[in-house]
């Protein structure tokens, strides 16, 4: 029988033992018996003369990481792949267990409030009198803001800036007010502390 025949039949029985490997776990086994299949057409066609021996060469160049590059991306697909490979949530919220904590702050999605401290862009915010971490994601936000808050990431809010806080009772537009015990916003004769003299005078 002509070597390239050979050659050919080797490097197809080469061809369907990658597939098999990345099918059937044997401890690297086939993938040996695969590697030796190539190699063996490679040395089979030269046998025949240098033209087959280089088209085999080629081929195997070729068809070889191709393959193996279709399999690996297929692979996890498979009944075996999903077996073996851990699947990630594609929401990163999924992986968070659930507490009471948690469940507040997801029901606080919608919700109006104002900024308490600056925002650049993380920061505190407040709602119905009581304080949160949370983030506006590419805004920096100013101390007595009207926000609202947008969404939960992990276990910080996000929030966006709105024109009007609504006042839940009437549903109508509302400004929403700079909290007095704010000690930025208080003027420091407040505080007992007086005025520097100005030195220039």
């Amino acid at each position: 029988m002509d070597p390239l025949i050979w050659a050919v039949i080797l490097l197809l029985v080469g061809l369907t033992l990658i597939v098999l490997e990345l099918f059937v776990p044997s401890g690297g086994v086939i993938g040996v018996l695969s590697a030796a299949a190539i190699l063996g057409a490679i040395v089979v066609a030269f046998s025949g003369g240098p033209k087959s021996g280089v088209a085999i060469l080629i081929a195997s160049l070729v068809i070889v990481p191709t393959l193996i590059a279709f399999m690996i991306r297929v692979w996890p697909e498979t009944p075996l792949g999903r077996m073996i490979l851990i699947r990630l949530p594609e929401d990163q919220d999924e992986v968070l267990p659930d507490s009471d904590y948690r469940r507040e702050l997801k029901g606080l999605v919608g919700r109006i409030g104002r900024v308490r401290s600056p925002m650049r862009p993380s920061g505190l915010i407040e709602i119905d009198g009581r304080t949160y971490d949370a983030t506006s994601p590419g805004l920096s936000l100013e101390v007595g803001e009207p926000i609202e808050v947008a969404s939960l990431s992990m276990n910080r809010l996000v929030v966006r800036p709105c024109e009007f806080a609504t006042d839940p009772a009437t549903r109508s537009p509302a400004a929403v007010p700079v909290a007095s015990d704010d000690p930025l916003s208080q003027p420091i004769e407040q505080f007992g502390i007086e005025p520097l003299d100005d030195p220039l005078a």
